[in-house]
């Protein structure tokens, strides 16, 4: 059975970040640490790498041209998590997550997904943590496509 869209796209998501490495021309090797979830569930975990990802979902919006689709505004918000007194490696590793959207934005898989809108950055260290945050809101607009029983 074929994946829901927003799985599709999350995927994608994925498939992007896990190619910023340094070997592949990034500044850091952000992408061997890409996790889609929650954020509160991978900064919990003891043996996280930094810098690292978190792709998590966000509010969608949706509009319903036809009865049996609707295009849809997949939101996410990517989290670079960091330690905090490597603020110089998350700036970089902010930078490699846009330039690895812009180029995932230009390699399309699937016919459904259209735009994608990124959002600038809103750096903001968690108070009493061992993590600097910096999130990335991301909106993927693609098509849902119903079929009637």
């Amino acid at each position: 059975m074929a994946e829901a869209e927003s799985i599709q796209a999350a995927k994608q998501l994925e498939a992007a970040l896990k190619g910023i490495t340094v070997a592949d021309g990034y500044f850091t090797d952000a992408g061997k640490n890409v996790i889609r979830g929650f954020l509160a569930h991978a900064v919990d975990s003891d043996d996280q790498q930094c810098p690292f990802y978190v792709i998590q979902p966000n509010t969608e919006s949706t509009q319903s041209p036809h009865p049996d689709q609707a295009r849809v505004a997949g939101a996410f918000i990517i989290f670079v998590v960091d330690k905090v007194d490597k603020s110089d490696r998350l700036q970089a590793a902010v930078r490699d997550l846009r330039a690895a959207l812009k180029l995932m934005e230009q390699r399309w898989q699937s016919p459904l997904v259209g735009a994608l809108d990124i959002q600038p950055a809103q750096y903001n260290p968690e108070p009493d943590s061992n993590y600097a945050l910096a999130a990335l809101p991301a909106a993927i607009s693609y098509i849902e496509q119903y079929q009637g029983d």
